[in-house]
């Protein structure tokens, strides 16, 4: 039953992931502009921008470049970032100690919920409530493009607000939500009837 149950989340992954594709080409055919080539240089001149930065909260996530491959291997740092940082030691000034605070918060709840249910319960909880997967697909992308595309731990946190109560509600829900157990309950041993004694007998 396991073993079926993994191959329809495969299956069912294999179709959305080609629902995607066919909608990222489909986009690109009818706006130019949201194309993944011009996404990529867009998304490397606003890395550039991160290497003019002087102040203490500016930070570059992105290698600058127009390959989508280098993007692409930047995208566990940027989404890591978007979702965990400021730090408590990136703190410079009272408001981004806020910003740490909150996001150390989350950084513990989700060690918390993986402490729990482990990776591989997370997926499964996620993957059995169309909610869940919403909050954690939104989550996922827009922490990525939020990651890559920002310069400077202030604006990054302003621009990850609209992520964050998602995000927040997701853990919160992995973290409350009782685990189901998967196992069969255990018969109960039969009990022959005593000798001489039959159904028809006892009623």
């Amino acid at each position: 039953v396991q073993g079926l149950r993994a191959i329809q989340l495969v299956g069912r992954s294999l179709v959305a992931m080609a629902i995607a594709g066919a909608l990222v080409v489909g986009l690109a055919e009818v706006f130019p502009r949201f194309a993944l080539n011009n996404l990529v240089d867009e998304m490397a001149t606003l890395q550039s921008y991160g290497t003019l930065g002087r102040g203490g909260s500016a930070i570059q996530i992105g290698p600058n470049s127009g390959s989508a491959f280098a993007q692409a291997a930047s995208t566990p740092l940027a989404l890591f970032t978007a979702l965990y940082r400021p730090l408590l030691f990136d703190v410079r000034n009272p408001l981004m100690l806020v910003n740490a605070l909150e996001a150390t918060a989350l950084l513990l709840l989700t060690f918390e919920v993986l402490r729990r249910r482990g990776f591989v319960g997370c997926v499964r909880a996620i993957s059995g409530s169309p909610v869940l997967v919403f909050f954690a697909v939104f989550t996922v992308i827009f922490a990525i493009a939020v990651g890559l595309s920002s310069t400077n731990l202030g604006t990054l946190s302003r621009y990850r607000a609209p992520m964050t109560p998602f995000f927040t509600c997701l853990l919160l829900i992995l973290a409350t939500r009782p685990r189901v157990s998967r196992s069969v309950p255990a018969r109960r041993p039969h009990t022959p009837a005593p000798a001489g004694r039959t159904a028809w007998s006892a009623a």
